[in-house]
């Protein structure tokens, strides 16, 4: 059979014995999972690295280069611009940035954005050496239930919609659960709710990923007028080609 146990606290050890006609069974001990958080979940942390102009820099949503929240800034603005405008910020941009008077304080914006030649941006940890994003995931020995936040979103294209998921593994990287939200537009910000199952008998957590997307229907991701808008005519400085934005604040796992 099956005994729930709710109300318990967590990171705490407890002793439970259970009785039938008065013969009690020997205390079983355990001790619940710390009701831990992600760090810099508040996005009130950001370090900038500055550019070849000031038009162009490098964003991290965290302390230092080795933010726990990966971008793909590294590759928005590897090429650094044209030969003609180095710099420039239509093809060399961060498309994940702080924003100011979020929810509360800072926030993220994750834009998808026009960079170098003929692409487009997504949130992931960036891959150097194959130029791609790399959705590794961080140690986290916890089991949340779901996963808060408060999202705005602007679109390009009507057709467009923003992406929240959060994925729970064990340690042999087989998934224990998982949860996703497709986020529609909307001019204020809102909270929202993405609930995290597990089965019973669940394996332990060893790793969780959580990923936002500012563009997550494919068809709206080529360069195009539909999909980006475009700076103004030979702007070689601030001007940049914008698409969907993504506003993400106060991410909290809840248990």
């Amino acid at each position: 059979g099956l005994l729930k146990v709710s109300g318990l606290s967590p990171a705490t050890a407890y002793f439970v014995r259970a009785a039938v006609n008065g013969t009690q069974c020997k205390p079983c001990e355990f001790t619940t999972e710390a009701s831990a958080q992600l760090p810099n979940g508040n996005l009130e942390t950001w370090y900038r690295v500055a550019g070849k102009s000031k038009n162009w820099w490098i964003d991290y949503p965290g302390a230092d280069e080795n933010a726990v929240w990966g971008t793909m800034n590294q590759l928005t603005t590897s090429q650094g611009g044209s030969s003609g405008a180095p710099g420039a910020a239509y093809s060399a941009f961060s498309g994940t940035r702080p924003v100011d008077n979020a929810v509360n304080g800072k926030g993220a914006v994750i834009s998808t954005v026009g960079w170098g030649d003929g692409n487009t941006a997504w949130l992931g940890t960036y891959n150097a050496q194959n130029e791609a994003a790399d959705y590794s995931g961080l140690d986290f020995a916890s089991r949340p239930s779901s996963m808060s936040f408060y999202y705005k979103y602007t679109v390009r294209n009507a057709a467009d919609w923003g992406v929240a998921e959060i994925h729970v593994l064990a340690a042999d990287g087989s998934e224990i659960a998982s949860g996703s939200k497709q986020l529609g537009a909307v001019d204020a910000y809102t909270a929202v709710s993405v609930d995290l199952n597990y089965a019973v008998g669940a394996k332990k957590a060893a790793l969780v990923k959580v990923m936002f997307k500012s563009s997550g229907n494919p068809a709206c991701q080529s360069v195009n007028n539909d999909n980006l808008s475009s700076p103004p005519s030979a702007n070689l400085s601030d001007g940049r080609y914008t698409g969907s934005e993504l506003y993400i604040d106060e991410i909290v796992l809840n248990y």
